[in-house]
């Protein structure tokens, strides 16, 4: 056997961080598909509505960092995912929002609640 047909350990690594949802098991697959439906509907209800329009008020109309507008509520906890509480979302902007996504998306520890200041 020649050299070239062993699969080395960070080729296999690769394959493994490239799966896509669609290699997913069909059970999976489609609970993610019911989860995310229940989110879509939860976001688009009358209660959600009347939260984003209380913490807007709270908040005067800005992130909580303070220098920029709000835009979107962020969920610090989904455990009462459509009858959340006030204390269960927060207020953000677009930088804020942008950097909480992405510090969730890389799986990085970080405490929800910690001070946005732009320092």
């Amino acid at each position: 056997m020649s050299g070239a047909l062993k699969r080395s350990g960070p080729i296999r690594r690769t394959a493994r961080l490239t799966r896509s949802v669609a290699a997913l098991p069909k059970v999976n697959r489609d609970r993610q598909k019911r989860r995310r439906r229940g989110y879509q509907k939860a976001l688009h209800s009358a209660h959600w509505r009347q939260l984003k329009a209380q913490v807007f008020a709270e908040q005067r109309g800005l992130c909580v960092c303070g220098q920029e507008a709000m835009t979107v509520l962020d969920h610090l906890t989904y455990a009462r995912l459509g009858k959340e509480l006030r204390d269960d979302v927060r207020g953000l902007g677009d930088i804020c929002n942008a950097r909480e996504t992405l510090a969730h998306r890389v799986n990085w520890r970080h405490d929800r609640r910690r001070d946005l200041s732009h320092q």
